[in-house]
């Protein structure tokens, strides 16, 4: 083969986890179970103090009842959306569940949506409460119940827990049970498992040590608090992932030869998925198992494992890459071990290298013609998606390559321009989300929303909008060095806002001058613990940037040569390939 495409394969041989979807990087970021190490260790546990100590002052000055209202719903029936809540005539509580929200409760956690001082007596309680049935399509209405009555509250704590239940025929239905603060422990408890499962450990950790100052969960709330503080200081990892599952996955993953076990990926990669999490962790298990194959020069069943993944989906792109590499891996006699094959010394690319050696130049020449147009359809397929993403990246110089190996000239031609076009607009690209990231908009926009108090769909990255200022952020978060900067610049910037409503709150009760100065304090350590964590964050995912950058750049030159060999040559005899009935030009 006299064309050299030096870069297309640098980055496909050592793929392992390339994802292009949010939640699934957050999934792997799961996987990998790395701990983080929290810039100020000492600075959560003051914090929850200095709050706890406010929340009392707030409660003594406050009036002589209290009502807390719990939301839930029976397990594994409704996914809630959506609460409104209104008090007499004092302004409405609404609260909007995400996905970690519904499912916390769908598992028997309840949303402390209401922790309200009132004066003794009768109260006017409105309730709108809004849910999704488990299976609901995009045009199922929602199932909405509504409770509007008079209740009776005596002095001191009053709690209700209010669940929504599926009835027949898409009917629901409301429970209230009303107990006072002394018979409430079980709500607590199961409150600081809703924020725990929803990935909340602050807020669950706050709920317990106010609990604590006023006598209710002197134990530990059965180690909520421990497992909360733990979670906050980086040292446990939120999943919804069954331990088995993780423990399965990670040791397919870390086996024996060249760090895979291929018996044990192929099994994930073909047991049936029912939740997110285990299609994502199947999708994963088969990307991985399609480039072992591929490393091993096992072209079929490299084509097995890359048809089981999702397209549309987090693994989409690499899979569609490695699909058509697939085609170009021999169809019998091929070994079926999986150490890397050794790279070439002139440069070429690995897979490029044996696929000349053993089927190009070996094979009949209508062999080869098959390989190739076959790979041509996988590679159509990412034309048109994010510039950003290096899969579409190669798999655009990819497609540009087999059709020069096919003899199409200027069609071939037309594809590296189309390539070039995109790898400079990627270019431009980046420079912006570098920008992004030096103007500390970044940093601003991955704070976004966790602590607001009326939504849960603002606390997850995967919720935040990715525009086009941000849409960067998700190709950064495959990096596990990136979620750990990540996660702790999160921490601190939590608790420096945190603080920020200390000293607001004091402003509106009797306070001594030692609990202003301590908070006061508290707020300097907060502000220093976020500057560095911030520098931290900035400074990975500038360098992640560069580096995304410099492979484009490579690509791009690339493309460029191409484009320079075909007007250096003689134009040869071209042979256009058709698209039947499409008219945009795009192979096929």
């Amino acid at each position: 083969m006299k064309n050299r495409i030096s870069m297309l394969w640098l980055s496909s041989r050592k793929r392992i986890a390339r994802n292009s979807g949010v939640a699934a990087l957050i999934l792997l970021s799961l996987l990998s179970a790395r701990p983080t190490v929290a810039a100020d260790a000492l600075l959560p546990m003051q914090v929850l103090s200095l709050d706890s100590q406010i929340s009392q002052i707030e409660r003594n000055e406050g009036p002589a009842a209290e009502l807390g209202i719990f939301i839930g719903s029976e397990p594994n029936e409704l996914r809630l959306r959506k609460v409104s809540l209104r008090i007499d005539d004092h302004e409405p509580t609404i609260y909007e569940y995400g996905e970690a929200e519904w499912n916390a409760i769908a598992t028997g956690g309840l949303h402390p949506a209401l922790l309200a001082p009132l004066e003794p007596g009768t109260h006017r309680l409105r309730l709108e409460l809004f849910a999704r049935t488990l299976d609901a399509g995009p045009t199922d209405p929602r199932a909405v119940e509504r409770l509007d009555q008079a209740i009776e509250i005596p002095a001191g704590q009053t709690l209700m827990e209010i669940t929504m239940a599926q009835q027949r025929f898409g009917k629901s239905s409301l429970g209230v049970r009303q107990v006072n603060g002394a018979d409430g422990s079980g709500m607590w408890q199961r409150a600081a498992r809703f924020w725990l499962d929803a990935d909340r450990p602050y807020a669950a950790a706050r709920l317990l040590t106010r609990l604590q100052s006023r006598g209710y969960g002197s134990q530990d709330g059965g180690g909520l608090l421990s497992e909360s503080l733990a979670r906050l200081s980086g040292q446990g990892v939120s999943t919804s992932i069954p331990a088995a599952s993780l423990a399965s996955f990670n040791a397919a993953v870390g086996g024996s030869g060249d760090g895979q076990n291929l018996v044990a990926l192929e099994a994930i990669g073909q047991q049936k998925a029912k939740t997110p999490a285990d299609w994502t962790m199947r999708d994963h298990a088969n990307l991985l198992l399609g480039y072992a194959y591929l490393r091993g020069g096992n072209g079929p069943s490299a084509i097995d494992a890359f048809s089981r993944v999702r397209s549309p989906g987090p693994y989409g792109n690499a899979a569609l890459l490695g699909f058509g590499w697939s085609f170009l891996v021999p169809e019998s006699g091929a070994p079926t071990g999986t150490r890397p094959m050794s790279p070439a010394f002139d440069g070429r690319p690995v897979f490029i290298t044996a696929i000349e050696r053993r089927v190009i130049n070996k094979g009949p020449d209508k062999d080869r013609k098959k390989a190739l147009e076959r790979a041509l359809v996988p590679w159509t397929e990412l034309i048109g998606r994010d510039p950003l993403d290096i899969d579409a990246q190669e798999g655009a110089l990819a497609l540009a390559w087999a059709l020069d190996q096919l003899g199409t000239g200027a069609q071939a031609h037309t594809y590296y321009e189309r390539a070039a076009k995109q790898l400079e607009l990627a270019r431009a690209q980046l420079e912006e989300a570098m920008a992004h990231v030096g103007s500390g908009r970044a940093a601003n926009a991955v704070a976004t929303g966790q602590n607001d108090d009326s939504s849960g769909w603002r606390v997850w990255l995967a919720d935040l909008p990715y525009a086009d200022d941000t849409g960067y952020l998700k190709y950064l978060l495959a990096d596990d060095g990136f979620v750990a900067v990540l996660d702790q610049y999160r921490s601190a910037r939590l608790l420096s806002d945190e603080l920020a409503r200390c000293e607001k709150r004091l402003e509106a009760v009797p306070a001594s001058e030692a609990l202003s100065s301590a908070v006061q304090a508290a707020m300097v350590r907060a502000q220093a613990s976020e500057k560095v964590s911030r520098m931290a964050f900035e400074r990975r995912a500038l360098d992640l940037l560069r580096a995304r950058r410099l492979q484009t750049e490579r690509y791009l030159v690339e493309a460029r040569f191409a484009i320079a060999r075909h007007y250096d040559s003689a134009p040869p005899p071209e042979t256009e390939l058709k698209r039947g009935s499409s008219s945009n030009g795009d192979p096929s």
